[in-house]
């Protein structure tokens, strides 16, 4: 399947929060947490410049529809401490090497911006994340989460 990624803009909004709210909704995601204006609020703050705010990136069609969006930003509480979240693909488009894609662009970026630190994702996607060099550092049991590191090296 071809596609490709790019930052996210305004006028990928409707399809990004679409694909975030399916995703979330069939994968056993908390309602309110994952109700169409707060996923719209969050996806609008990575269009804000600041240093804290989160970023986007989505997956294009070749006809330049979305099927996948992604977020990732620093976290505020701990230094050089980057978060993934948001990771979402289209139900059609989910086993065709998206999602792994956009976790592969975001580490780029963070390590060409970066150089170093580390990388924390709460995923049901254990082993995906550990073909990419993280590993599991805490797991809950009731909401089927592995809270999962990767360490980057300095450039």
């Amino acid at each position: 399947m071809n596609f490709t990624l790019r930052p996210m803009q305004e006028m990928d909004l409707v399809a990004a929060v679409a694909i975030t709210v399916e995703s979330f909704s069939s994968d056993g995601g908390a309602l309110g947490q994952y109700a169409a204006p707060r996923v719209r609020e969050r996806l609008l703050s990575g269009l804000r410049a600041s240093e804290y705010a989160p970023r986007f990136i989505v997956a294009l069609q070749d006809d330049g529809t979305v099927i996948g969006v992604a977020g990732w930003g620093k976290l505020e509480f701990a230094s050089r401490t980057w978060g993934l979240f948001l990771s979402s693909v289209s139900r059609n488009h989910r086993g065709q090497g998206v999602g792994t894609a956009l976790v592969r662009e975001r580490l780029r970026r963070i390590e060409a911006e970066s150089g170093q630190g580390r990388v924390l994702v709460s995923t049901r996607h254990r082993k995906r994340f550990e073909r990419l060099g993280f590993r599991s550092v805490d797991y809950d049991a009731e909401l089927s989460l592995h809270l999962m590191l990767k360490r980057l090296d300095a450039v």
